[in-house]
């Protein structure tokens, strides 16, 4: 994997740190050549009453697509 798809990877999983209100412990990510993969399951935490896991994983998307870098993202996350 190239050393620009690693650092692409980890500003990708910063951008999941910034939703406190999701687990994504169970997502996988994966980069190659800009193109952003998301497979695995993405939760809500515990307590989180009223979560729209599907609303969450638009915002992800959609500010995947802003990081520099990013050529395209494909989403296969499964939201229970």
């Amino acid at each position: 994997m190239p050393i620009e798809d690693k650092q692409l990877g980890l500003r990708i999983m910063k951008e999941f740190t910034k939703r406190a209100s999701i687990d994504s412990s169970d997502v996988r990510i994966h980069v190659s050549g800009g193109t952003v993969y998301l497979n695995g399951r993405l939760k809500g935490v515990r307590g989180g009453v009223g979560l729209d896991l599907k609303k969450e994983a638009e915002i992800i998307e959609r500010n995947l697509r802003t990081v520099n870098g990013v050529r395209d993202v494909v989403n296969e996350l499964d939201l229970r």
